[in-house]
């Protein structure tokens, strides 16, 4: 587990290098870039890509946990469009023990059903400087798997998380598939990650460092034109501005962020947390606290009491609003909502704040 972690944080720190170039190398459109693996552990050996077939080519590494649930799924796809002219391909990639690849496919069985290969990696070179995981993941701008890529007639058409697949490929199979339009689409949430790459790199560390104003016209610079990413960091603005001082503004622009989003518990969540969290302020003015309060009731209504972080922040809003026992109540409820595989740390959090809700509601 511990080379797998540091694979993983060695590929995140390569990323920062990389080249606005590098990134757009491989889109969905472009010619499907060629097969060059080590070796084939399963299946069939497919050297390149045939006229008139459909191709899934799916990366995986052994370390993977998400890759053991996606990993069922293809085969089950293959199953049922193998018949259909459809060929899937399982590509590992990353991989810290190359030994351990043969081991794993066959402790999978028939759960693994399709053609599966290691990637071609030149001796003592890192693992994620393989021929497919360089002319596949990285000049797509990929950093994450397991990732899949569907070709045909050897180009690309569609880029994604494998459980993602089923309508896409069934489109294609039936001919339908509108590979210009995913284009576009995929496109505009590349902008919408660079951006949002950008904010947490230059932005954020003015927030944290408390340069509320300078912060203000970096976040604005970044985000103007592109609504999405506004509405995403909107919170940070949002206790920025309270922060500052100007709690007229933060008013004016907390009561409209709440009218457009009166219907998106989650976002509204993400909104009002960050204005009253202690980590970003020790005494929100009470006006400020108020309107977060009435946004994380509306967010647990909508959720019907059945979100953790929704719960979490209304507990916070009671608490800070003078309503210990209130708070506390709510905070119970965020605690049995938890996930059962919820973070170690995520959990004790909870339990912090449950403590002091409680030793507040005895003061009481």
């Amino acid at each position: 587990m511990r080379s797998a972690r540091l694979l993983v944080l060695a590929l995140f720190l390569g990323l920062a290098g990389r080249s606005a170039r590098a990134y757009d190398a491989l889109n969905v459109g472009d010619p499907a870039p060629e097969i060059k693996v080590a070796r084939w552990v399963k299946g069939s050996a497919i050297e390149k890509f045939k006229p008139g077939r459909i191709y899934v080519v799916e990366f995986w590494a052994t370390w993977c946990g998400p890759c053991r649930t996606t990993i069922p799924h293809l085969t089950e796809l293959d199953h049922q469009y193998r018949s259909k002219g459809v060929t899937f391909i399982g590509v590992d990639v990353w991989e810290p023990e190359v030994s351990s690849v043969k081991p794993f496919v066959e402790e999978m069985g028939a759960k693994m059903g399709y053609n599966v290969a290691v990637d071609s990696v030149p001796p003592d070179a890192d693992p994620h400087q393989g021929a497919m995981s360089k002319s596949w993941l990285n000049a797509a701008g990929e950093v994450f798997i397991p990732t899949a890529f569907a070709v045909v007639d050897g180009k690309v058409v569609w880029i994604g998380n494998p459980m993602n697949l089923d309508k896409p490929l069934a489109a294609m199979v039936a001919g339908t598939w509108d590979s210009a339009a995913f284009a576009r689409q995929r496109e505009e949430r590349r902008i919408v990650e660079r951006k949002t790459a950008n904010i947490e790199q230059h932005a954020v560390p003015l927030f944290k460092a408390k340069k509320y104003q300078e912060f203000l016209k970096s976040l604005d610079k970044i985000t103007a034109g592109n609504e999405t990413v506004a509405k995403h960091f909107a919170g940070l603005k949002l206790a920025a501005i309270c922060n500052s001082g100007d709690i007229d503004a933060g008013l004016a622009l907390g009561t409209k962020l709440l009218e457009d989003h009166n219907d998106e518990p989650n976002v509204l969540n993400n909104i009002f947390r960050p204005a009253i969290d202690p980590e970003n302020t020790d005494s929100p003015d009470p006006r400020v606290v108020a309107l977060a309060l009435k946004a994380a009731k509306r967010s647990v209504a909508l959720s019907e009491e059945k979100n953790a972080a929704q719960l979490d922040t209304l507990a916070l809003a009671q608490f800070l609003s003078g309503h210990p026992a209130v708070a506390l109540a709510s905070e119970q409820k965020a605690i049995k909502t938890l996930e059962p595989d919820a973070e170690a740390e995520r959990k004790a959090a909870f339990n912090e704040r449950l403590q002091r809700y409680r030793k507040a509601a005895k003061g009481k």
